[in-house]
Order: structure tokens, then C-alpha cells, then sequence
């Protein structure tokens, strides 16, 4: 979805063409003028192109952002803590091999260098990711 404050702004901006959209509907069948006619149905359809593309927009991105926790690429750029909670870093890449996660490149940011974590040293993946708490004995 959008992100904090933008959301309601978004939400707001639907509300207010909808309401635009049912007063120029109200009006394309109460006017008398052939030219106020079409003027109105040009409003209508371009209200409906416009709201197409918010609705569009906004499922798109809801779409992409529930696929990505799925997905490897999902896996980059989420912090890396130890199993007692020390933080490790900021995951940078993920290294395949034969279709699986081989290990995890790392941002250690206390030691300003990446390091390269094999997936046997690797606890969890969620929200964070639980690295073993023996890692920090090696970097």
C-alpha cells in the first residue's frame, strides 16, 4: 500500500472524485443544453479514466509488496540481529546455489565491512533475520 500520511490523502482524493463523479452524473441528466451534455460526460469519463489509474496504482503496489516477503529479493535490505539480539547488519545480497540460499552478503555496519554468511549460520527468516550468536566471534 502507500506509505503513512500519503495514504489518506490517496484515500480522500478517491472520496472527492467519486462525489464529483455523482454530481456531474446528476447534472448530465438534468441539463438542457445539448453542449452542457457532452461537457459533462467528458468530466465523467475522464473521472473514471482517473480512478482506473488510482485503483490501478494502489493494487499494484499492495501486490508487490506482499509478493516480495515471499521472494528472495524479498530477503534484501532487512536487518540481521543475533540470536540474543545484538545487531549484525543490513543484508545486501542473497547467494544461490542449485536453487537454494547458499548464505546472505551482510552490511556489518559496526565493522563498515560485508560479510559473507553460509546458511547453516543463519536461524530464521521473517521480519529480521536470527543469525547465530558465534558469528560475532568471527567478524
Amino acid at each position: 500500500m502507500i506509505k503513512g500520511g500519503l495514504r489518506g490523502v490517496f484515500y480522500i482524493s478517491i472520496i472527492a472524485l467519486v462525489i464529483v463523479f455523482f454530481y456531474n452524473l446528476f447534472l448530465v441528466f438534468n441539463s438542457n443544453s445539448r453542449e452542457i451534455f457532452f461537457e459533462r460526460i467528458t468530466v465523467l469519463i475522464l473521472i473514471i479514466i482517473i480512478l482506473s489509474i488510482l485503483i490501478a496504482v494502489s493494487y499494484f503496489r499492495s501486490y508487490d509488496r506482499k509478493k516480495s516477503n515471499d521472494r528472495v529479493m524479498g530477503l534484501v535490505g532487512k536487518k540481521a540481529y543475533t540470536v540474543s539480539g545484538d545487531y549484525f547488519g543490513t543484508v545486501k545480497d542473497v547467494l544461490l546455489s542449485k536453487n537454494k540460499i547458499y548464505g546472505l552478503k551482510i552490511f556489518n555496519d559496526s565493522k563498515k565491512k560485508k560479510v559473507i554468511l553460509l546458511s547453516n549460520l543463519i536461524n530464521s527468516f521473517g521480519e529480521v533475520i536470527l543469525v547465530d550468536s558465534k558469528v560475532l566471534d568471527k567478524v
